[in-house]
This record gives C-alpha cells, sequence and structure tokens, in this order.
C-alpha cells in the first residue's frame, strides 16, 4: 500500500492505495475510527500517483463511491494499529 500525503486534503484523514490490486483504503474526517476498504481502476490510482494536484475527496468521491463495489467496514483493526503506532511513538521518546 502506498499511503498518500493528505496534509492540504480537508476532507480525507488518510489515504492508502495500491496500484497493483485496485484496492483503496480511506478515513474521512468525519469519521476517522472508521477504514472504509473500497475499489478503483489501477488506472485511476495510477493517475493520483503521477499527478497529485487534484483534490483528494474529489478524486475519492469520484473513483470510489461512484462504484457499486465497496468491500467492507471495519474499524477494529484501524483501532488496533492506532493504538501500536502510539505505543512504539511513547517507547521511542522514552528512551
Amino acid at each position: 500500500m502506498i499511503n498518500i500525503n493528505c496534509n492540504s486534503s480537508q476532507s480525507i484523514w488518510t489515504l492508502k492505495v495500491n496500484p497493483l490490486t485496485g484496492k483503496v483504503l480511506v478515513r474521512w474526517f468525519s469519521s476517522p475510527l472508521t477504514e472504509y476498504t473500497m475499489k478503483a481502476s489501477r488506472r485511476a490510482i495510477l493517475a493520483l500517483l503521477v499527478s497529485g494536484d487534484r483534490s483528494l475527496g474529489q478524486w475519492v468521491n469520484h473513483n470510489c463511491l461512484q462504484r457499486h463495489d465497496r468491500v467492507k467496514l471495519d474499524w477494529r483493526p484501524v483501532l488496533e494499529r492506532i493504538a501500536r503506532e502510539e505505543t512504539a511513538a511513547a517507547l521511542s521518546t522514552a528512551r
């Protein structure tokens, strides 16, 4: 998965894409604890990676939400990953 820089986005919290499988993981600001697993065309993902000047929210709306093959919503792995990252960060600063 390739992590897309979302610092300038006002709607996307995190965006991870896999151009080989077409898998997209999205966390929105409105629900940052829920990670949405969606599909997008590999061509659209490559275009996003090459020219990152497009609005990420518009890209997800156009390439993922209009498709009817949304895979699943699962928040538990996201919470576990956040807890692991925060624990690792706390341990690294404590040393």
